[in-house]
């Protein structure tokens, strides 16, 4: 019963695929893992599966699913990331956003990549913020760029603080530059005066 004998050479390929990919170690519609079915199907070039089974995970409360589903279709379409990025971003993964404006930044989309910047500056992601003010800047939009930084400082970004400081140089205004890299911030957000900083440590 167990020999092909007789058959056409069609239905032995035929057969002989279908025993193929019953050889394969293909996931289980009933896997408890969908994330590291995700993976597993990556490995093997199934993009397409991998992605059901990512929005999978993603639906069973894996936090960062979608976000890996976006970087894994990178390869084959920059929009198609954007788009799993936004579905992201919808699931308040906040980093998505800064994801998906880094893509657009790249393609020269500079006024999307700003939009999607914003969106996760107000949602609270600091990366967002800061990435707003390189954009700014090397736009040339210096004074936007330097609210923006401020922005950044205020959530304890370090790397917007120098930043900043930069940016006050870009623009002339050394003494500033040169107070704030000296002094640092008040509370209100302006920059401290050497008196204030002493009096803080007396």
């Amino acid at each position: 019963m167990g020999s092909d004998g007789g058959v056409s050479p069609e239905l032995k390929e035929l057969l002989a695929a279908v025993r193929k990919w019953k050889s394969e170690d293909r996931p289980r519609p009933n896997d408890s893992q969908p994330r590291k079915t995700a993976e597993r199907l990556l490995i093997q070039g199934r993009l397409d599966e991998a992605l059901d089974w990512f929005q999978r995970a993603a639906l069973e409360g894996d936090p960062t699913a979608l976000r890996r589903a976006a970087a894994a279709v990178m390869a084959r379409s920059a929009d198609e990331a954007v788009h799993w990025y936004q579905r992201a971003f919808e699931a308040s993964d906040v980093s998505a956003a800064w994801r998906a404006g880094r893509i657009r930044r790249n393609q020269g989309r500079d006024l999307e990549a700003i939009e999607w910047y914003q969106r996760g500056a107000k949602a609270g992601d600091r990366t967002a913020l800061q990435r707003v003010a390189y954009l700014m800047r090397d736009r040339g939009r210096l004074d936007e760029a330097v609210e923006w930084s401020k922005k950044a400082c205020t959530t304890g970004d370090k790397g917007a603080f120098f930043l900043t400081v930069q940016l006050l140089s870009l623009q002339g205004r050394e003494e500033e530059a040169s107070k704030l890299r000296q002094f640092g911030w008040e509370l209100d957000g302006s920059i401290a005066e050497p008196w204030t900083s002493l009096a803080g440590h007396a």
